[in-house]
């Protein structure tokens, strides 16, 4: 295998065809993401939840951090999407795969020019680039526009640097250092490109002199500078996960994670959206360390000279994927699939280099067709496969279940997502199950997982029971969890029971006695006018009137507010004035019509306005009242106005209706010239 065998350029085809080649296949491979959805994890966050997108502000997007990171130029792009495409799956994804391409192609471009025109090469090196299976989720997801839009001027970055070093211009590297900081405003993880810079001037046999030197410390600066902004990003998103496993052990996970990526550049094995914890092998993890300290060192050092393609393209690798194996842990996933984008061009170009020399060769030509077939047959069947998992969260999460069980973030994912489309009984089967999977003293997943089960109960199946039992478990995790006391007081007093109703009620508005915390005024108007249920079941009238009042001064857009209070003023407080006030801005706003028309006939009556009473009680009727109870209030507001041919008529009607009516009354209009 030697290096001038490998370089040789013996193809007999136009360059067009090798150039077309993969980016023509990936094309093909990638088009049924035109037909995929956006996703529940992350694409929400990014697109359909995102109010950056719809509050547009260039200062904004390069001031804040989102999602645990700093891309201003990623946020920009879902911006411009947003504005012209709305909420549109195909153009997101039209978008991700056009990136791609264009990567595919500069792929090629890099690779051409590191083999000195060996066509098959760069093609081969393009190929794998463009469907390796391990690929797919930066490509299918939307949310990883930044991996496909940091690759791509990473890769203008590099193309350019290295026609700086070949053919000079000043202007070129200019250009390199600019595609360079706009690879850093698209992710963070284009820090790396400062040592790959380093590997492509070994690579040219370049000798450090002082402009050389030079030339590195803009690199230098930008990778420091964008390396602790990432940091502080993650930080401020508490995405650093050394609650989940203990500093040592990071580097345990590091030296794993090389070998695992290393394994499934050559057989990609189980693919998911996300790779738990559990995915690693107590019994391999200080196997695959070894294999490390054994592999990487030894396979390095034996190529630095003999083979310096094959050297850059391990180095590359190392240095590329080095940031992201878990030495600094973050999220919950042990590996992810998006990280190898860019570290995996290194492998890929030694895989080709490879399959060059055997079929340069013509001992191995033969079993080189054969190995690169099946090799490549490896790659595509399951990628075909796991591409389609990317069509929606359900594929999405039900893939993830698949290979992996007993995560429970899975369950709870497509629990949401079931939830979402109505689909309530299968939502709660995969919280159950989601429940079941997290430890006892994982108190926050607990109390999350609790809390949505209670909000199934509640909102889909309208049993407080069901959602005061998850609400009690909630309480045993953290008794001052959120607004939970809320919670319990809504549930007991759905279960009229008003006692409790009223203790958890009084709790939660006593965690905020000075009144000075705006972010709870919402739930403090809705505590107050709970506490006004508990307050009429204890006869307690003046004070359930007050305590309306406070919710609506905490909430003036808490309509139910308005509707107790004017019931309040009209049947117990002989207030009917005030409750006409209450009514009729309920009126004007068009709230619950066919109540607020009936209380409004009440509230006359109780005013003496008894036209008005017989105007609404038919305004009532029309809109669905029992016609039992208009009818009977008609006959009342008859009898005072002394027209007891209709007050008899309409108590006949409500007594039809099935509405009691007093046998002295009926008499009375009987009598009194009724029918």
């Amino acid at each position: 295998m030697k290096q001038k065998k490998i370089t040789k350029n013996t193809t007999k085809h136009p360059k067009v065809l090798y150039v077309l080649m993969p980016v023509i296949l990936t094309a093909i491979f990638f088009a049924p993401v035109l037909g995929f959805d956006l996703l529940n994890w992350d694409d929400k966050e990014y697109i359909m939840d995102n109010p950056l997108l719809r509050d547009f502000s260039i200062l904004k997007l390069f001031t804040l951090f989102w999602m645990g990171n700093y891309h201003p130029l990623t946020m920009l792009l879902f911006t411009l999407g947003y504005k012209m495409a709305g909420f549109n799956g195909l153009f997101f994804h039209l978008v991700n795969l056009c990136f791609h391409l264009v990567n595919v192609y500069l792929v090629f471009r890099l690779t051409e020019k590191l083999v000195k025109n060996n066509l098959f090469v760069a093609m081969f090196t393009a190929l794998l680039f463009g469907v390796h299976p391990m690929h797919i989720e930066s490509v299918a997801w939307v949310a990883e526009l930044k991996d496909v839009l940091y690759t791509m001027f990473f890769l203008l970055s590099l193309n350019m640097y290295l026609l700086f070093v070949d053919k000079g211009g000043k202007e070129r590297y200019l250009m390199s250092l600019l595609f360079f900081l706009l690879s850093l405003l698209a992710k963070g993880q284009a820090v790396v490109l400062t040592p790959v810079i380093i590997l492509l001037d070994f690579l040219r046999k370049r000798k450090y002199t002082r402009s050389v030197i030079a030339e590195k410390i803009p690199l230098l600066v930008f990778s420091i500078l964008f390396g602790l902004l990432a940091l502080k990003a993650q930080q401020a998103k508490s995405a650093l996960s050394y609650d989940m496993i203990l500093p040592h052990e990071s580097y345990l996970y590091g030296f794993y994670n090389f070998i695992l990526y290393l394994q499934k550049a050559v057989y990609p094995g189980a693919l998911a959206g996300v790779h738990p914890y559990s995915l690693a092998n107590a019994g391999l993890m200080y196997v695959y360390a070894i294999l490390f300290f054994l592999f990487f060192p030894a396979a390095l050092w034996i190529t630095r000279k003999s083979r310096p393609l094959v050297f850059f393209g391990l180095a590359f690798f190392v240095v590329t994927i080095s940031i992201v194996v878990k030495f600094i842990p973050v999220g919950e996933a042990l590996i992810a699939e998006r990280y190898t984008y860019i570290p995996y061009i290194g492998l890929f170009l030694i895989v080709s280099l490879f399959f060059s020399w055997m079929l340069n060769n013509p001992k191995y030509k033969a079993a080189g067709i054969v190995i690169m077939v099946l090799y490549m047959g490896s790659l595509l069947v399951p990628g075909y496969f796991y591409l389609k998992s990317y069509k929606n969260s359900e594929t999405y999460w039900l893939n993830t279940i698949k290979e992996y069980p007993d995560y429970w973030r899975a369950h709870f994912e497509v629990a949401l997502y079931f939830r979402d489309n109505n689909r309530n009984e299968e939502s709660m089967d995969h919280l159950t199950r989601a429940i079941s999977l997290v430890s006892p003293t994982d108190r926050r997943d607990q109390v999350r997982l609790h809390n949505e089960k209670a909000y199934m109960y509640i909102y889909r199946f309208s049993d407080f029971s069901g959602a005061l039992e998850e609400y009690q478990k909630v309480y045993e995790y953290d008794s001052m969890a959120g607004n939970l006391n809320l919670y319990l007081g809504y549930c007991y007093s759905r279960l009229h029971r008003m006692e409790e109703a009223s203790r958890f009620l009084q709790r939660h508005l006593s965690r905020d006695s000075t009144g000075l915390d705006p972010t709870r005024d919402s739930t403090n108007a809705q505590a107050w006018y709970l506490l006004s249920f508990s307050n009429r079941k204890f006869l307690q009238y003046q004070e359930g009137y007050e305590n309306l009042g406070k919710a609506i001064k905490l909430n003036p857009g808490l309509d139910d507010a308005y509707s107790q209070r004017a019931v309040l003023c009209i049947d117990f407080l002989s207030k009917p004035e005030e409750g006409l006030k209450d009514l009729l801005y309920l009126q004007h706003k068009g709230y619950e019509q066919k109540t607020v028309s009936y209380n409004l006939a009440n509230c006359y009556f109780r005013l003496g306005q008894y036209n008005d009473v017989i105007t609404w009680c038919d305004k009532a009727t029309s809109l669905g009242v029992g016609k039992g109870e208009t009818s009977y209030l008609k006959a009342l507001a008859y009898d005072r106005m002394h027209q007891m041919t209709e007050a008899s008529a309409n108590g006949q009607a409500a007594i039809a209706a099935g509405y009691p009516v007093d046998a002295s009354l009926v008499k009375k209009w009987k009598l009194s010239g009724g029918r």
